[in-house]
């Protein structure tokens, strides 16, 4: 029988401490899994709604938005690290934004914003969600649904937004 030698033994214990950590990449099977439950999460949803739908998040943070606003940020790792001794990081998670308990956006630019102090959050989210300007299902629901996605992305301007808003309510 082969002594083990100094080497095999630190491999061994980093790679036994990085799975007892639950800090390792998950598999891509967990991420496509993530990916996919995603497309129902919708605005406005509770962070009990989410969480029942993505499953415990990788980590949770809060933030002040510029106003001072506490924005609560929960982590879900949507993209794949490597193997599973990779550690995620920011570049492999997909933040989830909530106020009062309400989701009001996602995706990295949107936490990037908040962070940077550029967001500032509506008082009155609840009310602004409950009321579409169009019905849910429609074709302009979701236009304006991929609009206010490509905004938080960063993708567009806020003007840019504004703009093409209007058309699509005209």
């Amino acid at each position: 029988m082969a002594l083990l030698t100094k080497q095999h033994i630190l491999i061994s214990l980093t790679g036994a401490a990085a799975l007892l950590s639950g800090c390792v990449s998950k598999t891509r099977w967990d991420i496509a899994s993530t990916q996919e439950k995603m497309l129902q999460v919708q605005l406005g949803m509770s962070k009990q709604e989410v969480v029942s739908i993505l499953g415990t998040p990788m980590s949770r943070e809060v933030l002040p938005d510029k106003n001072g606003v506490p924005v609560e940020f929960l982590q879900y790792q949507t993209r794949f690290a490597g193997d599973a001794m990779f550690t995620a990081t920011d570049a492999h998670m997909t933040p989830f934004a909530f106020v009062n308990d309400k989701l009001i956006g996602w995706g990295r630019n949107f936490y990037d914003r908040t962070a940077r102090h550029e967001i500032s959050v509506h008082e009155n989210f609840e009310d602004k969600t409950a009321r579409p300007a169009v019905s849910q299902g429609s074709d302009k629901y979701d236009d304006l649904l991929k609009l206010k996605k490509l905004l938080d992305e960063g993708v567009i301007t806020k003007e840019e937004f504004e703009r093409k808003k209007a058309e699509i309510l005209q």
